[in-house]
């Protein structure tokens, strides 16, 4: 990945999600708040919670899981976990490696 091309495409890929969400919540008067986004090479996770929630949310964490060949982050997880009032959530975006040959790699 050359320098800051990743970090540009997220930013454009988050851009391109909060106006997609700005037009639903025009739609169906809910506006929503980007709580955090996480990435890894080509594994983005982007959270966004509605504008009445976002209070109510605590102790958000992040961790990337590089799998790839040699540690790189072309293979691999990552993952949003947060409190929303007392219940514990946890998201998770993975790029696994493919094909059937490859099942003992991905476990």
């Amino acid at each position: 990945e050359k320098s800051g091309q990743g970090e540009k495409s997220a930013e454009e890929w988050v851009v391109k999600l909060e106006k997609a969400l700005e037009v639903c919540a025009c739609a169906h008067d809910h506006h929503y708040k980007k709580v955090h986004v996480a990435r890894m090479v080509g594994i983005m996770l982007a959270i966004f919670v509605k504008d009445s929630v976002a209070d109510r949310l605590s102790e958000i964490q992040s961790k990337t899981i590089a799998t790839g060949n040699m540690g790189l982050g072309n293979k691999g997880g990552v993952l949003v976990r947060m409190n929303v009032d007392d219940t514990s959530v946890c998201f998770v975006s993975a790029h696994f490696a493919a094909h059937r040959d490859k099942v003992q790699h991905r476990n």
